[in-house]
């Protein structure tokens, strides 16, 4: 049974994560920006949106997972999608203001900041599911949820719309190649 929903959960991510990436609402589209004229939709802020996508399914999946078992492994899934995107964005994205010269150091120091207590609330979660402390876990879960949509909408609405357009093209494809090549290093 856990290895059906897993993979219908599987299935339901990659087609959130094609999707997101390939064809955003028009709520989302307005919401995020169009993003400077000549980036692809393969770019790296592609990519980032669509990972947040996938996160923000992930999140579903742990709160629609049947019996601790499910709700385990699902949470396990979006914690390893959670820590491959993190080190991608924090070695491939959020040196950029400063290897560009442009943009708000303390803003990029915030962002980083805020993926380590995500780590650490993501450890706290672990360790209440381990312990069959599911009112504490969703509780936890909610809380990390909220602080990271409000993380997103920080990145996507003003550091990476800025970032993206300091960055010169080469700039962009470089950090295009690495973010990339960084996620899927941690994702194996």
């Amino acid at each position: 049974m856990d290895e059906a929903f897993s993979r219908r959960d599987l299935a339901l991510l990659g087609a959130g994560v094609a999707a997101a990436a390939s064809l955003p609402s028009t709520a989302l589209a307005q919401a995020r920006g169009s993003g400077p004229s000549g980036l692809t939709r393969g770019d790296w802020f592609a990519q980032v949106r669509a990972q947040h996508q996938a996160i923000s399914a992930g999140f579903q999946m742990v709160r629609n997972a049947r019996g601790p078992a499910a709700m385990k492994a699902a949470f396990k899934r979006l914690s390893t999608l959670l820590a491959a995107h993190s080190i991608a964005e924090e070695v491939a994205l959020y040196p950029g203001p400063a290897v560009t010269g442009q943009g708000d150091q303390a803003e990029m120091r915030q962002l980083y900041e805020e993926q380590q207590m995500a780590k650490v609330m993501t450890a706290r979660i672990d360790a209440a599911l381990a312990m069959g402390q599911r009112d504490q876990a969703m509780t936890l879960l909610g809380q990390l949820e909220q602080a990271l949509m409000a993380h997103v909408r920080e990145e996507e609405t003003q550091f990476f719309p800025a970032l993206q357009r300091s960055a010169g093209a080469a700039m962009n494809d470089k950090m295009t190649r690495d973010f990339r090549m960084v996620f899927s290093q941690a994702m194996s």
